[in-house]
């Protein structure tokens, strides 16, 4: 792993982005269920084709790979989700 010699390097985030589609309507308690998991950093409503994008954020990919599985995924109301995971990254303090 390289590093700029001016940067500490503080951790690894596994980092993806789930884009879902809801059943018609009940988009808003998706959205209420999605900010009560502690791994969602973000989520915010779109137009076209989903409805919904959430940034999931885990230490580790095993773990953000089992709250998108067993959390996320079993919310009720979601149609079908779209997982897009992201190429690790290094957070720098």
């Amino acid at each position: 792993m390289l590093r700029s010699p001016d940067l500490t390097y503080v951790y690894e985030v596994s980092t993806a982005y789930v884009v879902i589609n809801c059943e018609s309507g009940y988009e808003e308690p998706v959205l209420e269920g999605l900010r009560e998991i502690d791994a969602v950093k973000e989520v915010m409503g779109t137009y076209g084709n989903y409805d919904i994008v959430a940034k999931v954020e885990s230490p580790t990919l095993e773990e953000l790979r089992e709250t998108i599985i067993c959390k996320v995924r079993r919310i009720k109301n979601i149609r079908c989700t779209t997982t897009l995971m992201c190429a690790k990254y290094l957070v720098w303090a």
